[in-house]
């Protein structure tokens, strides 16, 4: 939109409204005058690090609004136009630095088209419900460019995976540590193929998407532990799906190969902020709001991390929320079961 010091077009009424709210803009005059905002990316501080681990790199202008925090009471977004985004989000914990406490890893692997800032929310929520439990979480969520470099193969993840723990070991993650992996939408079938044929992870966590049939017919033969959660209202993983691969997961021990559906949940509540465009017309309203949604979400994470750790009262927490699954999907599962024997 703005080229050194010359506008280019006279931009949109909603975007001077959000030149006037942005709390990173430098304004400088212009030739006629007029104070006009020059743009700079926003950083995401390494939380109990002193400088900020973040490296910057363009992202598609659709999704740049998806993160971006929005002024109390002003329902106009922070930024309306292309944006750099903020490369690899690194999340530390915050603990009592003489207290001897478990550490662990997770590397989240963002949606299609949905920035890695929108999961911020969710993760400080999954970083507590561990902190609560007695684990040091460091998270990062990594960042893709989906408009110039896809992923197209689950093996284009590796490079990613190597610098982001790279990264975590530097913000303090003891080397040795277990490290987890997470992915969001249509970016799990290319975690979990990785998974499947490299191994190296402590445990899986699928975010709205299932296991690919191929690994579980004619028999399961999936080998990496993972834990799978769902929206009860997602409209990429509908609940039809969700309940077949509950079935075919139903014999499976259930702290490895959990299936966990949350109810009154959508697909985009797995992150936070606008869905991207793919999204914006397929879901319907959520029943719960997002801080609701991002502590149940954390729960049901923070209880499988914890009984991938080796403790067994998570192992009956993870137990529990699967009864819980079984009691919503009951209906569904039985209406397959009809469908499939007519």
């Amino acid at each position: 939109i703005f080229r050194s010091r010359r506008l280019l077009c006279r931009p949109p009424p909603a975007m001077r409204a959000a030149a006037r709210i942005l709390p990173f803009a430098v304004r400088a005059p212009g030739r006629s005058g007029a104070r006009r905002p020059r743009f700079a990316p926003p950083r995401i501080l390494c939380r109990g690090a002193a400088e900020p681990i973040a490296a910057a790199a363009e992202s598609p202008p659709s999704t740049c609004d998806a993160a971006l925090p929005r002024k109390q009471g002003v329902g106009v977004p922070m930024f309306v136009a292309e944006l750099p985004s903020i490369g690899d989000v690194i999340l530390t914990p915050r603990s009592d630095p003489g207290a001897r406490r478990e550490q662990a890893g997770l590397v989240l692997v963002p949606g299609v088209n949905v920035v890695n800032a929108a999961y911020r929310p969710m993760v400080l929520e999954v970083q507590r419900a561990a902190a609560a439990r007695g684990v040091d979480l460091f998270v990062a969520c990594m960042h893709l460019n989906w408009s110039r470099a896809p992923l197209t193969t689950p093996d284009d993840l590796k490079p990613h995976l190597d610098d982001v723990q790279a990264t975590l070991h530097k913000a303090g993650l003891q080397l040795g540590s277990p490290m987890f992996h997470a992915a969001h939408s249509l970016s799990t079938p290319f975690l979990q193929d990785y998974l499947h044929k490299r191994g190296g992870s402590t445990g899986q966590i699928l975010l709205g998407g299932c296991l690919l049939r191929k690994h579980c017919y004619p028999e399961f033969s999936y080998r990496q532990p993972t834990l799978t959660i769902g929206a009860e209202l997602d409209a990429v993983q509908p609940l039809m799906r969700q309940a077949e691969q509950f079935s075919v997961q139903r014999g499976l021990d259930e702290t490895e190969f959990p299936l966990v559906v949350l109810p009154g949940q959508t697909h985009m509540q797995f992150a936070s902020g606008s869905p991207p465009p793919h999204l914006q017309h397929q879901e319907i309203a959520p029943a719960i709001g997002d801080r609701d949604a991002h502590r149940k979400i954390a729960e049901v994470i923070a209880d499988f991390v914890c009984a991938r750790l080796g403790r067994s009262a998570s192992d009956d927490m993870v137990r529990q929320h699967v009864r819980s699954t079984q009691h919503l999907l009951l209906p569904v599962m039985f209406s397959l079961l009809q469908h499939g024997s007519a």
